[in-house]
């Protein structure tokens, strides 16, 4: 499965989470006992659409979304190793660290 259709699972979910919530408000009221579930509803709507929470599904939908475009060069650190395509011609990647007299490496 690829992340735009990971991505649109996560999305579902997230739709019938909201949903799960609403009937779980609509019966509450009818029974006249909202006040026993506290704000249950509430936690269930975090988890599915909460902008500032990061585990949200709505977030790790756009997660998946955004690692899955491709991205600026520009955005990407130059010291990473993920991207050595971007490293200028003629670098040295192969740099040995330097030993000082009576330093073994024990």
């Amino acid at each position: 499965m690829d992340p735009g259709e990971r991505a649109a699972v996560l999305r579902r979910a997230e739709s019938l989470l909201n949903e799960a919530a609403d009937l779980m408000d609509e019966a509450l009221r009818m029974s006249g006992l909202e006040s026993r579930s506290g704000d249950d509803s509430e936690t269930i709507r975090r988890i599915a659409s909460s902008d500032s929470y990061g585990g949200s599904l709505r977030n790790l939908a756009r997660d998946l979304e955004y690692g899955s475009a491709e991205q600026p060069c520009w955005t990407q650190p130059l010291t990473s190793p993920k991207n050595q395509k971007f490293r200028p011609e003629g670098s040295n990647n192969n740099i040995a660290l330097r030993r000082f007299p009576g330093e073994d490496g024990r």
